[in-house]
């Protein structure tokens, strides 16, 4: 006989560039369609900027659309829905995620099974978000202890984190970021050096990232203006947009770097970009499990990240990459100076990240271990 399909509301809010969007679109399609049916509900304010190209990529999903925070008419749209679809589970990702499942929870479905994904602590953009931040974190460790009964846990110290929150450990399944696997030609690379003035016998290093407080490019700024006194053929891509953007551009103009540097801004062409460079470096302050690290491995770049978060569960030191302390220009530096004086390094490391990649960071692997969690909970 036929097993009746899972269906799974899964909630997301916002949608903006970064790490959960993507994750919602991974989910949305590895999923076994022949026992697990997903819809995806997805809360957007129309004056927020958002990640349309990953959103389009949901196959089924229902939008609703509010205007500013004193619009509440969401949660009878949502309520409609519920009713509507008659989910099994209520799957919420973020801290806007969980908030509406807590919602939901107690107004329309308190019956349904609550599970969640958990990609790290929020981390104020801004000195005036940081009271926000700390009540998102609080409320999200409260909802996930109190209310959800499984856990995605994207990278083992999340697990850790959540555990010493007093997470139930059983109740928590790390299974890491996976990402379609795509080779690049040598087209692409010789295109875009040539877009942004990188001759063929320059070395390019860069950074994929949010031009954020979080991601620490300060230091890769600080590390790399001493490259550029010493290595006249080394420039920097610095791939994204964020809060320092124009004071870090600002910066550079005034070293006289703006020729060495280049702002890509927003670009949608990640692989052709990582494609385009020789070291890929990131210096981040926090992280979890990163997709741009993993976007870097599938490429065969030669990396230097710091050992923040899950970043040594992805890249392992002087095997797949160089780690580095966080909040160091000086280590920086150093781990710049070894590959860009020794390409064996850089090529040795580059095909070491490469084949980890393929081992244990692919979708395929990320959507056989999904696949098996949602069966588990359609069993229970």
């Amino acid at each position: 006989m036929k097993k009746v399909k899972m269906k799974v509301l899964s909630i997301h809010w916002g949608f903006s560039i970064g790490g959960v969007g993507k994750y919602a679109s991974l989910i949305d399609n590895i999923v076994d369609t022949e026992n697990v049916d997903i819809l995806n509900i997805v809360i957007l304010n129309k004056s927020r900027q958002i990640d349309v190209k990953t959103l389009d990529l949901l196959k089924n999903k229902s939008i609703i659309y509010r205007n500013g925070i004193f619009d509440l008419s969401w949660v009878k749209s949502i309520k409609e829905a519920i009713l509507k679809y008659n989910p099994k589970a209520i799957m919420s990702h973020g801290f806007n995620g969980h908030f509406v499942a807590y919602i939901i929870k107690i107004l329309v479905r308190p019956e349904c099974q609550y599970v969640a994904s958990y990609h790290g602590s929020y981390h104020a953009t801004t000195k005036a978000r940081k009271i926000a931040g700390w009540f998102y974190n609080k409320f999200a460790e409260h909802y996930l202890k109190r209310c959800a009964s499984s856990i995605i846990s994207v990278a083992d110290y999340c697990k850790v984190y959540l555990q010493r929150k007093g997470v139930e450990s059983e109740k928590i399944r790390v299974i890491h970021n996976g990402i379609d696997d795509i080779v690049n030609d040598d087209l692409s690379r010789a295109k875009l050096r040539n877009e942004w003035s990188v001759k063929d016998n320059d070395l390019l290093i860069g950074v994929a990232s949010r031009i954020d407080p979080v991601k620490g490019i300060e230091y890769l700024l600080d590390a790399y203006e001493r490259i550029a006194d010493e290595f006249s053929y080394v420039k920097l891509a610095i791939i994204g947009t964020g809060t320092l953007e124009n004071e870090f551009k600002k910066r550079i103009s005034n070293k006289g770097l703006a020729n060495r540097v280049i702002f890509t801004g927003f670009r949608s062409d990640i692989p052709a970009c990582l494609n385009a460079m020789d070291i890929f470096a990131l210096p981040s302050l926090a992280e979890y499990h990163s997709i741009a690290l993993l976007e870097a491995m599938r490429a065969g770049k030669a990396i230097i990240s710091t050992d923040v978060g899950g970043n040594t569960e992805s890249v392992r030191d002087e095997k797949d990459g160089l780690i580095v302390q966080s909040a160091d220009s000086n280590q920086l530096y150093d781990a710049l100076v070894r590959y860009i004086t020794d390409e064996s390094l850089r090529t040795l490391h580059g095909e070491s990240a490469r084949n980890r990649f393929v081992s244990n960071f692919t979708v395929d692997k990320m959507a056989s271990d999904t696949r098996d969690w949602f069966a588990e909970l359609n069993n229970g």
